[in-house]
């Protein structure tokens, strides 16, 4: 049976504590994160401290023979009881509650209500404030309806308390279940309690870092699954349409039958033995409509290429991230989750320095051997293509999206970053040459980060980092 605060338990508490505070006296309070007190005590020069812990749900005593220092910046609680001499300690008659009885009419009541465990402090009789303030109907409870008080039990009849181990879940009792593994037997509640308490406190953390730590990666696991059905659809829904190539095939075909100012037009598909309706600009002539159904073409062959890659980095990602999950479960103990980390996207590399702007990711090299990396292995074809002119710096690439062109502002905004990141960043104006990457290439003698473009464009810009 899992261990309860019962009357029984909280009264041999109070037993305890009588004997243990004999001549005791408060030195510290304090409240540590809003849901752990601690009473410091000095007892003829010994310190004894009492911890209570409500941090899981749960409420669990804690003893020890030494004090726990109060960090800077946490102010003391119950300030009017601190240097004040523990005159009692009892029990009430038929309830989870015990009493510390301080001198000067000063009293803390520790009101043993499982997770509504609270301690309020009252002097003469009144309400002052309480441990727990979130549980607001404490305040309203009288010290007068605490009147029947027991005295310390001095019959001397021991209790043989055990802690045991069972199913992976600390427990208490005074009789031992079949099957667990028993971890401490002690006839001193007080030490049973707190062997108890530490590592029932230790499972509740593992547990509940655990479940965060499992969150995070179903959390993962879920968004590679959408993007590999979300790419999976975008590929099917390109093979299923028209080809943009076999669209400007058939308006070359038809050239004579294409008014120019036309926006759509229907002609016979000769690859599917049916009629078709073309949308067309109407500010372009029959051959300049052909020509941007070619370049649509290319950049939908671009967008198969980018949705198979997506595809295979996070199939690789989710075995990685199901390897992960599989681990997390099976672990048992705090120090081996701490060694274990949720792995992360390898959705794009962390080779390089990273930035985003209007949406669009840019990447920059971090030296000469960096920039052939990058370039040459992690940047596609059609991505765009960025280094200051006449002065030796970064490489840096901005990855293409779809079909779309890439805008004029985050043209801009990288070649800011190529300029700051070159040997020309103290320049007031820097010309950053900018060119799709299929047109920068290496040659047999280059060092490491040289490179022949071609096709280049030039833009005149401030280094900028920020």
């Amino acid at each position: 049976m899992e261990f309860k605060y019962s009357v029984q338990c909280v009264h041999a508490i109070s037993d305890a504590l009588q004997v243990v505070l004999d001549q005791a006296i408060l030195t510290d309070a304090f409240v540590f994160g809003h849901s752990e007190l601690y009473l410091n005590f000095s007892i003829q020069g010994e310190a004894f401290c009492i911890q209570l812990n409500c941090n899981y749900r749960a409420a669990f005593f804690l003893f020890f023979e030494k004090e726990t220092q109060r960090m800077p910046g946490i102010k003391p609680v119950f300030q009017e009881l601190i240097g004040k001499k523990v005159n009692a300690v009892q029990s009430v008659e038929n309830e989870r509650i015990f009493i510390l009885n301080f001198s000067n009419e000063n009293t803390l009541v520790f009101k043993c209500f499982g997770p509504l465990l609270n301690v309020l402090y009252f002097q003469n009789e009144q309400f002052v404030s309480m441990f727990r303030n979130q549980i607001k109907q404490d305040a309203n409870l009288k010290i007068e309806s605490f009147s029947k008080l027991n005295s310390a039990n001095s019959s001397g009849n021991s209790i043989l308390y055990k802690v045991f181990e069972l199913n992976n879940l600390f427990e208490i009792d005074t009789v031992q279940a079949p099957s667990s593994i028993l971890k401490l037997s002690t006839v001193d509640i007080l030490e049973a309690l707190t062997f108890y308490g530490i590592n029932a406190i230790k499972k509740l953390k593992l547990d509940e870092l655990k479940q965060h730590q499992l969150k995070s990666i179903k959390a993962k696991l879920e968004k590679c699954k959408r993007v590999i059905s979300n790419n999976q659809k975008k590929i099917k829904i390109i093979e299923e349409s028209v080809p943009y190539e076999e669209i400007g095939h058939l308006i070359m075909s038809n050239l004579h039958n294409i008014e120019k100012g036309s926006s759509a037009v229907k002609l016979f598909d000769f690859y599917r033995n049916q009629e078709i309706e073309i949308a067309l600009n109407a500010k372009l002539n029959a051959v300049d409509n052909a020509s941007a159904y070619y370049r649509k073409s290319k950049n939908r062959k671009l967008e198969i290429q980018n949705a198979q890659e997506l595809i295979q980095k996070n199939t690789i990602e989710i075995k990685h991230l199901e390897k992960a999950l599989l681990e997390t479960e099976q672990i048992q103990q705090l120090k081996q989750l701490k060694k274990t980390s949720v792995p992360e996207s390898n959705s794009k590399p962390s080779l390089f320095k990273e930035f985003e702007f209007d949406n669009y990711s840019i990447w920059v090299g971090r030296n000469s051997k960096n920039n052939d990396v990058l370039t040459f292995q992690h940047a596609n074809k059609e991505d765009l293509w960025l280094h200051a002119k006449g002065v030796s710096g970064s490489h840096v690439i901005i990855k293409r999206k779809g079909s779309s062109g890439i805008p004029e502002p985050v043209i801009h905004r990288a070649a800011e970053l190529a300029a700051y990141f070159s040997k020309a960043k103290s320049s007031s104006m820097v010309l950053v040459m900018f060119t799709e990457r299929k047109f920068v290439r290496k040659f047999k003698s280059a060092l490491p980060g040289q490179v022949i473009v071609e096709k280049e464009k030039t833009i005149l810009v401030a280094p900028k980092l920020n």
